[in-house]
């Protein structure tokens, strides 16, 4: 819910779609299963041309075995190819959609918004949120 605000908030913010609807650097929250990530897709043309190069970074909360402390993790980066069919990214991951009225890209059910400067840490305070509900009192660490 804290992130359907969020994402309120930036799409009537005034930020528009680049020339290229796909290109940039998108965040979003993938909120399935009760374990929060956040997702960072970085999509460029590729080189030839013939297509887009996405890099994709999962971020989330790693918890201890003991439960008492959590700490925020970035995932090795992953490189997929994409090419534009009918107006989709079709890439290994999946179909990536541009939704212009609403000023993000739609990948499954993560709605993903250009980064700005705290996109970052606001998705970050929503998976905090639900770490500190799931495990009171368990130290989180940034």
């Amino acid at each position: 819910m804290l992130f359907a605000a969020f994402v309120v908030a930036f799409t009537t913010s005034g930020c528009g779609m680049s020339s290229d609807d796909y290109v940039g650097t998108w965040m979003g929250l993938d909120q399935h299963g009760g374990n929060s990530h956040v997702y960072q897709y970085e999509i460029e043309t590729s080189e030839d041309g013939e297509g887009y190069i996405i890099r994709v970074t999962q971020f989330n909360y790693n918890v201890d075995m003991t439960q008492t402390n959590a700490v925020w993790k970035e995932s090795a980066p992953h490189f997929f190819r994409a090419r534009l069919d009918k107006g989709n990214l079709v890439s290994d991951i999946g179909v990536i959609k541009a939704d212009p009225a609403n000023f993000r890209l739609l990948y499954g059910n993560i709605p993903l918004v250009r980064k700005a400067k705290n996109t970052e840490l606001k998705l970050k305070y929503v998976v905090r949120g639900e770490i500190e509900a799931k495990y009171p009192g368990i130290e989180v660490l940034d």
